[in-house]
């Protein structure tokens, strides 16, 4: 689900002496209406007394003082018998304080956890005049920091060319049309595929 450098909080139950360890990404990747947290193998799963196991993973609300969001649970999970564990659904716009919570020991802590978007395509509708040079950047949304996106699927048109997030060229006639193309798209954290239509409308230029 994740990956990269992962933290680890580690809380002794003053009881017994036992650990549960509760780990989780520092950066935590979501979507506009479709935010998510994660743990995954093998730095951001949940242990006890270094055992993966289930842990119970509430996600709270973290807000200013006052604001009646502030500690609201907005979802509660167990992770599976190998500790990972995915939350999904939440507010972008929001952040949160994630707790692990396992009977008998202390609570282990992530407080103020900022999600930031996972890079994404949205389709491109452009024009271009036949045999003139045409130009057009591909819509990129999201990502943690710089993204870059790379071709691997699908087939140009002759004259047109793909690099560095730039489509350029001269459309030759005959080739308007839609385009679907597939992209591996890396930001500083992670990589994902996705696939957008290019949408082209062909024009002629009236000469006088």
């Amino acid at each position: 689900m994740t990956a990269g450098v992962l933290a680890t909080t580690v809380l002794p139950s003053p009881a017994t002496g036992r650990r549960v360890v509760f780990g989780m990404p520092p950066v935590i990747p979501r979507g506009t209406g479709t935010g998510w947290l994660a743990g995954s193998f093998p730095d951001g799963i949940t242990a006890v007394d270094g055992v993966p196991g289930p842990v119970e993973i509430r996600v709270k609300v973290r807000a200013e003082a006052g604001n009646p969001l502030d500690g609201r649970i907005v979802a509660t999970v167990t992770s599976g018998v190998d500790g990972t564990w995915l939350v999904e659904g939440l507010n972008p716009l929001l952040r949160y304080d994630v707790v692990g919570r396992k009977a008998g020991f202390n609570d282990a802590l992530h407080t103020n956890v900022e999600p930031v978007d996972p890079p994404r395509l949205r389709p491109l509708v452009g024009s271009a005049y036949v045999s003139e040079p045409f130009s057009a950047v591909l819509p990129l949304e999201g990502g943690n920091g710089p993204v870059t996106a790379v071709l691997v699927g699908g087939t140009l048109p002759d004259g047109i060319s793909y690099e560095d997030g730039v489509f350029s060229g001269v459309w030759p006639t005959g080739t308007a049309g839609v385009y679907n193309l597939t992209f591996d798209l890396t930001d500083s954290r992670t990589t994902v595929t996705e696939s957008t239509e290019i949408e082209l409308i062909l024009r002629s230029r009236r000469r006088n």
